[in-house]
């Protein structure tokens, strides 16, 4: 649990510090970045990165809101590509047990 408590806060401080650069030009590529890499990753809050940088650079909302769309809409594609050439044992080795799930069933 300590290791989940120091990621999180590690996450926190990172975000907090990049929101600081929420008015320069390369901040909204960054942020499609990272969204690209949550679909592989799945611990970077991009919601929360959105919601906040929206409201520090208000006139940038749509900027942000697209920049992470299409990085998200990159990085699934990216996943699913990965898992169409690697295979469900590619699925299994990182998830043992989802296909004993009721859902997967």
């Amino acid at each position: 649990m300590a290791i989940l408590e120091r990621l999180h806060a590690k996450i926190q401080t990172y975000v907090q510090r990049m929101e600081q650069f929420a008015d320069r030009v390369w901040y909204p590529p960054l942020m499609g970045l990272l969204s690209a890499l949550d679909n592989l990753v799945v611990i970077i809050p991009n919601d929360g990165i959105l919601v906040a940088s929206s409201m520090l650079v208000p006139k940038r909302w749509t900027l942000f809101a697209l920049s992470i769309s299409i990085g998200s809409t990159l990085g699934a594609v990216m996943l699913s590509l990965l898992v169409e050439h690697q295979g469900l044992p590619w699925v299994l080795e990182f998830f043992p047990g989802i296909d004993k799930t009721q859902m997967w069933i």
